[in-house]
Parts: structure tokens; sequence; C-alpha cells
């Protein structure tokens, strides 16, 4: 998975599984969502290359059906999100610092209310 976009084609090359069961799983798992280029092709992303391995682990290796995969991949995120941005980045921000930002962004909300209420 180094490319940042991949054709259906390359992503079943990728992944081992048939364009058309692509294509019917993003109907069957919401997170599974390609973006479509200018000609409404679908362009799959390291990230959905990840849900797609994913599903496929558990349809043919853990022989969950249709429906207890995606319970499995709403209940379990971790199985095919980032793990360079999952929980653990977000855990290693201290509290304090978190409202910091909160804080700050509070601050720029207003702000910008101001400038697009003042202009009317």
């Amino acid at each position: 998975m180094k490319k940042i976009y991949y054709s259906i084609r390359e992503a079943a090359e990728e992944t081992g599984i048939e364009p058309q069961v692509l294509r019917y799983w993003e109907k069957e798992f919401p997170m599974l969502r390609p973006r479509r280029g200018r000609s409404g092709n679908r362009l799959y992303r390291a990230r959905d290359l990840r849900i797609v391995l994913a599903i496929k682990r558990l349809r043919q290796d853990e022989k969950y059906t249709l429906k207890g995969a995606l319970d499995r991949l709403r209940e379990d995120p971790s199985l095919w999100s980032d793990p360079a941005v999952g929980k653990s980045a977000a855990a290693s921000i201290p509290p304090k610092e978190l409202e910091e930002v909160m804080d700050e962004l509070r601050e720029m909300l207003g702000q910008l209310k101001n400038l697009v209420d003042g202009g009317r």
C-alpha cells in the first residue's frame, strides 16, 4: 500500500477481493466509502483497503456473516482504523493542553461569528 489512490482493479489486486464484491461491500458497510474521481471512478485510499482487508479477515478467516462483520467493525474500529492516528495519539495529550486548545478554538469561533454578524 504505497499509493495515495487505487482504482477498483488495483484495490482488487491488493486485497484479493473481486471488484463486484468490493462494490457490493460498499453498500453493506457504511465505513467503506471510496472517493470518486471526476469521471465517477472509485478511488480507494489506504483506509479503504484496511477496511476491505478487515472485512475479508472477518468473513473468510473468522467466518462472520455480513451483519456480524458489520457489527464487529462498528464495535471495534481499531480493526480497520489507522494505527498511527489511533486512541494512543489522543491519549498522549495531557487534559490541560486539550482544554487550552478548546479555549482557543472557542475564542476563534467567537471572532468568526462577530465577523459574519458584523458583515450583515
